[in-house]
């Protein structure tokens, strides 16, 4: 008779047997998950978590992505198989505090950034908002950034110049990173003369804005006779293999290159011309090619003739280009030399300036120590030249490419803002006037406000409008002036209360027979 007097309990008062029912909730780790920089054409893979931090366990139906191109949803997230067609396609999270990583793909095929919805269907029991079929709707934000690595080599160019058969002899070489993601240094080649190493070896990892140093040693060949006009040639020509599209830098280092070098020892008696040049005596600088012929039995002008023609007419044009002795021209027997000739590197005096090479790559001309072969990128202006310290004047003083970094004029993380123009993060691409507001804890469109909506409402960044609202209200039936729980609960307690009582009065028949 217990149970039956317990009947009545069940349709008292709402306040005195409201039943409730188990939560089921979800939400992942973060409200935007950022994936970081990487190479145009790279794969990434990721892991968004998810947490079940409900009363019960939480059935999720699917996940997909808006941008389902750069961001694969993979198919492990799936345990098994609701709809039997050999695919698994959901999956369960246990409750309270549950977690499972969701890995997705991240696929760049450009230069920009990228951003993209997540959306989770599942039977969370408090979502706002639902599908039309009553599937709970969870969303995240992830991004990410592709971007094309960028290297940067310096010097373009080495010559050791004129040194002794035997020695060893170095040179650094410079790999900067000037890209937004990591650069790697894979392998060397040297395409050349085997009389050159490198002491570093790849692989190489160079970070943001970081160099990485690469000495190469050069050990020259024993040369054929003792005097360097017999010396033997040594080049080489050394390429860096990286992860830059279309990058292959060939660095030329020469050594013992009289014909392509301009080092001053290789003019002897400094009278600006050595002998690959033609100067038929190093030691004396009064021969040279174009020199004036004087009777002293010796062949001063480097025409393979002693004493000829000393009594010459100067002012006669003896090879035809226009200029005579008089006239200026410092070497009348070759043509190609004159003083309207176009100076070509050559180590040879072409325009009759006293001055070999000038106006040419291998020359320096406004004496910053640099030519255009040496990575010059502007050889009329000494302020400019590699390794030169960059000041804020609209000029790429140090030739690497950029203008005025490391002023606030400039864009630093390269998103069409500097510091000058508003930008009050100039080292994240997420971060710049006019940005979208993402739900990250930060202020990304640089207005003061942190996670603002679209209205400027707070924290209307980490909501999302609602289409299909899902109700989480239970039915309330009033009855006699009382509010009790919906009915159809209180007789299903009515039914488990009547059949515990029969099997409790079987019981007491069987121990009575």
């Amino acid at each position: 008779m217990r149970f039956y007097s317990l009947l009545p309990l069940l349709f008292a008062c709402a306040s005195d047997n409201e039943i409730r029912l188990q939560e089921r909730k979800i939400q992942t780790s973060q409200s935007t998950y950022d994936v970081g920089i990487f190479p145009v054409g790279d794969r990434e893979t990721f892991a968004i978590t998810l947490q079940s931090i409900g009363d019960a366990p939480v059935f999720v139906k699917e996940i997909v992505t808006a941008d389902s191109e750069h961001f694969v949803v993979l198919e492990n997230w799936a345990t098994s198989d609701t709809d039997e067609d050999g695919v698994k396609d959901a999956t369960q999270i246990g409750r309270t505090t549950s977690e499972k990583d969701i890995s997705i793909n991240f696929r760049p095929d450009e230069e920009r950034t990228f951003r993209s919805r997540v959306t989770i269907l599942s039977d969370d029991s408090t979502a706002p908002e639902q599908t039309e079929e009553g599937w709970s709707i969870y969303r995240t934000t992830v991004r990410g950034v592709g971007s094309i690595p960028c290297a940067e080599i310096y010097p373009s160019f080495f010559d050791f110049g004129k040194k002794p058969a035997g020695g060893s002899f170095s040179q650094e070489f410079t790999i900067s990173n000037c890209g937004k993601e990591v650069l790697t240094v894979s392998a060397f080649d040297f395409d050349g003369s085997s009389s050159f190493a490198a002491g570093t070896q790849p692989p190489l990892y160079i970070l943001q804005g970081e160099e990485q140093k690469v000495r190469i040693t050069w050990i020259p060949a024993a040369a054929q006779e003792p005097d360097y006009r017999e010396a033997r040639e040594d080049r080489v020509t050394f390429s860096i293999i990286t992860n830059v599209p279309d990058f292959a830098p060939a660095i030329e280092i020469i050594g013992n290159s009289c014909n392509d070098s301009i080092k001053d020892d290789w003019d002897g008696d400094g009278d600006f011309w050595s002998v690959c040049a033609g100067d038929c005596d190093d030691d004396n600088p009064s021969v040279y090619p174009g020199a004036s012929e004087f009777i002293n039995n010796r062949d001063d002008n480097c025409n393979g003739q002693i004493d000829e023609n000393v009594l010459n007419d100067f002012s006669a044009d003896d090879d035809g280009d226009g200029f005579s002795d008089d006239e200026g021209d410092c070497n009348d027997f070759d043509a190609s030399i004159h003083p309207n000739a176009t100076e070509i590197p050559n180590m040879i005096d072409d325009d009759c300036d006293n001055i070999f090479d000038n106006d040419t790559i291998f020359f320096d001309d406004d004496g910053d120590g640099y030519s255009e072969r040496d990575g010059d990128c502007d050889d009329s202006n000494s302020d400019v030249a590699p390794l030169t310290t960059e000041i804020e004047n609209q000029i790429d003083d140090n030739c690497n490419g950029s203008i005025d970094e490391g002023f606030s004029s400039y864009d630093d993380d390269g998103d069409g803002y500097s510091e000058d123009d508003g930008d009050c993060d100039d080292m994240s691409l997420w971060i710049y006037p006019t940005a979208t507001e993402d739900c990250d804890n930060t202020d990304n469109d640089c207005d003061g406000l942190v996670d603002e909506g679209p209205e400027d409402q707070e924290l209307g960044a980490c909501t999302y409008e609602v289409d299909n609202a899902q109700s989480n209200e239970r039915e309330i039936i009033t009855t006699d002036g009382c509010s009790t729980a919906d009915t159809k609960n209180t007789w299903w307690f009515a039914w488990v209360f009547l059949i515990l009582s029969s099997r409790r009065k079987l019981a007491s028949y069987a121990r009575l027979r």
